[in-house]
């Protein structure tokens, strides 16, 4: 899939905007404050409803204005189909539209373009948190399969109803037990989904980040579950409400749930080390970048068709080779936007002739058509 067209209104610091990109390779240059990550972020916020920036959606009203606009023309395998989502200020709210109707649930608009986006502050998938961690696993697996969104749902009111019970201080044991029974199965269905995708994530990753670091480091992706995985789901069921029953106690003392899909958590490793303590921070970001081009090949397959990928500030820290091999990888396959602040490490590197777009101050020249 593509984006062929983005109109912008009172986005950031863009007043009024339309563009037309190239299907392939889209590269924006212009000096760091001019607006390039925000042409990415827009892109992706028409994707996911959402920044990746902020929470707050006010955030993104140009200076002094209460609406904002963002809308793309989207081509599919099975055709074209425009997009928009709208915020108001005077009314808090957003308006999502797919194909000109309105959505009414964000979940009935997400899915109908898929995005993959490449920033410096993605480092937190290796020096953050579990609980960031599992935010991404969520993010990722709820944005391409609504079912995983409505069982974590499920067990997330589940989870809440439990805590809760353990929190009284007078316990009822069945009431427990019927919980428990319940949140092994939607906590078994989320830990197989969970697995499934990070081993074919792993699978993908771990063969680009050969081929970006010549076969000279080796990407290790492994999936640390709070409850032990086991062979089939049914299985799985078992060992979660056995691991529940048996630390009820715990619970009980502790007041909250301390086993379960809540406390999930999964590592990169390079060289079989884990990349938190071992690995630069060059070395990090090519691992997370390694994740991400995984993510492509793991919708393309999954999905049949690949997503628009977004790389911001990606070659700053590349040496010259591995630029030309992550320019190799993307290359006639997948609709990428680049932002730099330079041309120099791109030139004599490109087999596709990319289209060129200079930002300064939020207007956009094309520099160069593909």
């Amino acid at each position: 899939m593509i984006i062929k067209t983005l109109t912008l209104q009172n986005y950031r610091n863009y007043h009024s905007l339309t563009v037309s990109f190239s299907p392939s390779l889209n590269i924006f240059i212009g000096n760091n404050g001019q607006g390039k990550t925000n042409l990415l972020e827009s892109i992706y916020v028409l994707s996911a409803t959402r920044s990746h920036r902020t929470t707050k959606d006010g955030e993104l009203l140009h200076w002094q204005e209460e609406n904002t606009l963002i809308q793309g023309e989207i081509e599919k395998q099975t055709g074209s189909f425009p997009l928009s989502y709208a915020y108001s200020a005077k009314n808090k709210g957003k308006i999502l539209r797919f194909n000109h109707l309105i959505q009414k649930k964000a979940s009935e608009y997400i899915g109908q373009f898929h995005v993959i986006l490449f920033c410096p502050d993605d480092l937190f998938l290796i020096k953050g948190s579990p609980s960031q961690r599992r935010k991404f696993l969520d993010q990722e697996l709820g944005f391409r399969n609504h079912y995983y969104l409505q069982l974590l749902s499920q067990y997330q009111k589940l989870l809440k109803e439990r805590n809760q019970c353990l929190q009284k201080g007078k316990w009822d044991a069945l009431y427990l037990d019927i919980l428990d029974e319940q949140l092994s199965d939607y906590g078994s269905k989320i830990m197989r989904l969970r697995a499934d995708f990070l081993n074919r994530l792993g699978e993908f990753a771990t063969e680009i980040y050969r081929f970006l670091t010549q076969e000279k480091e080796e990407l290790t992706l492994t999936y640390l579950p709070s409850i032990p995985l086991a062979k089939s789901e049914e299985e799985q069921k078992e060992v979660f409400l056995h691991y529940l029953q048996k630390n009820r106690e715990k619970d009980q003392q502790q007041r909250a749930t301390k086993l379960g899909i809540q406390r999930d958590d999964w590592i990169l490793k390079m060289n079989n080390k884990e990349a938190k303590s071992f690995a630069s921070q060059g070395q990090q970001r090519l691992l997370i970048l390694s994740i991400k081009l995984a993510e492509v090949e793991y919708i393309a397959q999954t999905l049949g068709e690949y997503p628009v990928l977004l790389l911001d500030d990606v070659m700053s820290e590349l040496d010259d080779e591995r630029q030309m091999r992550l320019l190799q990888i993307l290359e006639n396959r997948v609709q990428t936007f680049i932002t730099t602040t330079t041309l120099e490490h791109l030139e004599g590197k490109m087999k596709v002739k990319p289209k060129i777009f200079e930002v300064k101050a939020g207007e956009i020249t094309t520099i160069s058509e593909e």
